[in-house]
């Protein structure tokens, strides 16, 4: 998934590199919303993601931030999974450079 994501989301993305468990969090430009999106990539083109506010204390906070979980699908799911999120979002215009 990290090379994955390296590959389709360059510098319009940060992510996390975790040593183990079964997630990866990213994190798009603050004025990203990807609760928004969250639907469409359900219904749409059939990914799935967790948005950050699903786990902010208030409830609000983290529109901008995504978990991504790599313990399931094959690697060809993956790799196809992140090329289609990285297409919705540039269409959507929430990615631009962060780093």
């Amino acid at each position: 998934m990290i090379s994955a994501l390296g590959e389709n989301f360059g510098t319009g993305a940060k992510w996390s590199s975790p040593d183990g468990g079964l997630y990866i969090w990213m994190e798009l430009n603050e004025a990203a919303d990807v609760v928004s999106l969250h639907e469409k990539a359900l219904n749409d083109i059939d990914v799935g993601f967790h948005p950050g506010v699903n786990y902010s204390p208030d409830g609000k906070s983290g529109k901008n931030y995504l978990r991504l979980c790599y313990g399931y699908n094959q690697p060809e799911e993956i790799k196809e999974g992140i090329s289609k999120l990285a297409a919705l979002f540039s269409e959507a215009g929430v990615l631009h450079n962060i780093i």
